[in-house]
């Protein structure tokens, strides 16, 4: 075989050792396809082993997914392309000539932009879309200043809480990897779901305790007081009740008290 490779490209010299590699000298290649493409394969893929086939076909599944999505947009465009072709054209000369302005170029095939703007109704239109674009740029500009300003102020209230530095950035970088982004896109998974449970009914929690914990300290002061009463009258004989205990009445001596000293 290295008689054979004298004679061979470089290039092809490197793809046959590259097959070969880890086998006897005279053992063919039985798949030479396979080998080709899980080499092209993992080369594209360099965190999934393509040996592992559940891993593999989830990563395959997950090309198949841009795939199909990629062939949808792409219909729906050549179908605006279709529809106008004008606009395929110029998108074919910006191509080839990035600094291509739009308003020369439709002049130079015929688009006659004075003709159109003399048309009242048309000049009007135009106005009220140039009006909408700059009222939306305007609109932009404010949201990203107002959204830089939130995120400082909510970075200086993270710091504030006293945490360390490594420790605000992990939940910082959780925050938004977790929640924001996902949330932004529609995806949101059952932890987060978990998450905003148990923080809404936290207060009911919070509010619960409190109310047993007064319940609690009225029923303690009721049970001291109790035990403060003497034990040989009932409580609501005592100095705090309603009632008042009836005065004892001094018996006087007389006729039938004289016979019981007999």
């Amino acid at each position: 075989m290295a008689e054979e490779l004298k004679n061979k490209p470089a290039e092809e010299v490197e793809e046959v050792v590259d097959v070969a590699e880890g086998q006897p000298e005279d053992v063919e290649d039985e798949r030479p396809n396979r080998t080709r493409y899980a080499a092209m394969w993992q080369e594209d893929n360099p965190d999934v082993d393509f040996e592992d086939k559940e891993a593999r076909y989830g990563r395959l599944a997950e090309e198949r997914a841009k795939f199909r999505e990629y062939r949808r947009a792409g219909k729906a465009l050549s179908d605006v392309f279709d529809k106008n072709r004008w606009l395929a054209t110029m998108l074919i000369d910006l191509r080839d000539n990035p600094e291509l302005n739009p308003l020369t170029w439709m002049a130079k095939n015929g688009i006659d932009i004075q003709e159109a703007l003399s048309d009242p109704e048309y000049a009007e239109t135009i106005a009220q879309k140039i009006e909408d674009y700059q009222k939306h740029i305007i609109e932009a500009e404010q949201y990203d200043t107002e959204r830089e300003d939130n995120l400082r102020a909510s970075a200086e209230k993270l710091k504030a809480m006293g945490f360390d530095e490594q420790e605000a950035m992990d939940m910082w970088t959780y925050l938004f990897e977790n929640i924001v982004d996902p949330a932004l896109h529609g995806n949101v998974d059952e932890q987060v779901w978990n998450m905003i449970h148990k923080a809404n009914a936290y207060d009911g929690d919070v509010l619960d305790a409190e109310e047993r914990g007064a319940a609690r300290a009225r029923n303690e002061k009721i049970q001291n007081k109790i035990k403060e009463m003497p034990a040989d009258i009932p409580p609501t004989l005592s100095q705090g009740g309603a009632e008042q205990a009836a005065p004892k009445v001094e018996k006087k001596p007389g006729f039938f008290s004289d016979l019981e000293n007999y």
